[in-house]
């Protein structure tokens, strides 16, 4: 998985009470605006990821809210 695949989430565990997502980044800040926009679009993807508890069938929802 990569930044760039914008609808896939990369990483994701538990740790605890807590639903880790993580985002690895390793594009070039040479192209700013570019990288920005990948970036706003990756993060809304994992929020609605969150929001609709797609998480749901593969690890529950006894999580802390934070």
């Amino acid at each position: 998985m990569a930044v760039i695949d914008v609808d896939q989430i990369e990483a994701i565990g538990v740790e605890g009470k807590n639903l880790k997502l993580l985002i690895i980044d390793y594009l070039d800040w040479e192209y700013e605006d570019m990288h920005l926009d990948v970036l706003q679009e990756k993060i809304n993807n994992y929020l609605v990821y969150i929001e609709d508890k797609q998480y749901f069938k593969d690890y529950g929802d006894n999580f802390e809210k934070k």
